[in-house]
């Protein structure tokens, strides 16, 4: 299962978002704060793609969709009374980019593990 990674980059909003402290709810700082790894996997055409074009093509959709979603490339902070806010500063998110010269059928059957948060094969 060779796994080659292309590169990684922060993504930011394609667009002004704006500037702002955003206030959590008391719902939102009982939840533990943690990320939410995503891993996606594509097919590529038959006919096949320039080198880089499906990173490429992500990469944009995501700077998009953080325009309406700007809070998502923004980072938690403080306020004056040391309360858990988002400040909406625009800075972006982590887009990491891999490939593998196996199919998506090779990777059919993995599914995540819960201790680990990472894809392994199923059993």
């Amino acid at each position: 299962m060779p796994i080659t990674l292309r590169g990684s980059t922060m993504v930011l909003p394609a667009g002004e978002t704006p500037p702002r402290q955003l206030w959590n709810s008391s719902f939102d700082l009982v939840v533990p704060r943690f990320h939410t790894p995503s891993v996606y996997f594509y097919r590529c055409p038959k006919e096949g793609a320039p080198e880089g074009f499906f990173g490429e093509r992500m990469r944009r959709a995501l700077a998009e969709a953080l325009v309406p979603f700007y809070p998502m490339a923004g980072r938690f902070a403080r306020d004056e009374d040391g309360r858990v806010d988002i400040d909406s500063i625009g800075e972006g998110v982590l887009f990491v980019e891999a490939s593998t010269p196996d199919s998506v059928d090779d990777y059919s059957r993995l599914r995540a593990h819960h201790g680990a948060q990472v894809p392994h094969p199923g059993r």
